[in-house]
């Protein structure tokens, strides 16, 4: 998925913070604990043609692979894992770029959840890009 094509298509570039965010900071018996109503909210987004970027800061080897086997255990698909989507018409650091950026450090997950549900994002993307672009 690229720039142009998400852009042609209406879709937004979502940035999913993982650890805290998709999954709950606690781990038990050495598993991470998934957050099951940001899980399928980013199913939802995913399915729905959004861009989906993985972001964190794990930077380990060893600790990428076992984010992408939560990931995979929970049928979590993504385009980017860290990684600006093709296509940008400008320069960036290393910090991604996206339009929403769902991040546990940003605000409270729990309040994250509350809104989702009442949002209708065949709809309101619509109005989120129209805001962002103002």
């Amino acid at each position: 998925m690229n720039y142009q094509e998400i852009r042609v298509n209406n879709k937004l570039i979502i940035a999913m913070d993982f650890d805290g965010t998709l999954t709950q900071n606690a781990i038990i018996d050495g598993v991470l604990t998934p957050r099951p109503e940001i899980i399928d909210f980013t199913k939802k987004m995913y399915n729905e043609g959004n861009c989906i970027i993985i972001w964190t800061c794990r930077y380990l080897e060893e600790d990428i692979k076992s984010m992408k086997k939560f990931l995979k255990r929970n049928d979590v698909r993504y385009h980017y894992i860290n990684e600006n989507v093709e296509g940008l018409p400008f320069h960036t650091s290393n910090k991604i770029f996206y339009d929403v950026l769902y991040d546990d450090r940003a605000g409270n997950v729990h309040d994250l959840f509350k809104i989702l549900t009442q949002l209708d994002f065949n709809e309101d993307a619509n109005k989120l890009k129209k805001v962002l672009s103002e």
